[in-house]
């Protein structure tokens, strides 16, 4: 996630997803309004989607990534978080667009 879209208060969504939750992995359209995000292709056998390590310069994969359908309300818990100062402070500028830009060319 981009830095400047973090609050330096700001809430952090928690659930447990239960055993009966629709888990797989994130697609385009949950992605439509992100500038960062790598997609799983339909032939990988992958069981999860995957992030990027913003921080990696070239930049390579990240950690496990899912995506959730719907859950009841009851299940989500607020978790206030303050984020006075990033460790390694990442925004979408020239560097990283071309970072981005370079990774994507590697995908097939």
């Amino acid at each position: 996630m981009l830095d400047r879209w973090v609050a330096p208060s700001s809430v952090v969504l928690c659930c447990e997803v239960p055993e009966t939750a629709r888990v797989r992995i994130p697609n385009m359209l949950d992605a439509y309004d992100q500038p960062v995000f790598r997609p799983v292709g339909c032939r990988d056998s992958r069981s999860h989607g995957v992030t990027l390590d913003l921080c990696a310069d070239p930049l390579r994969e990240g950690v496990d990534e899912f995506a959730v359908g719907s859950l009841p309300v009851t299940l989500v818990r607020l978790r206030p978080v303050r984020v006075d100062n990033a460790p390694n402070p990442v925004d979408l500028d020239e560097s990283l667009a071309k970072r981005l830009l370079a990774y994507y060319a590697t995908m097939t």
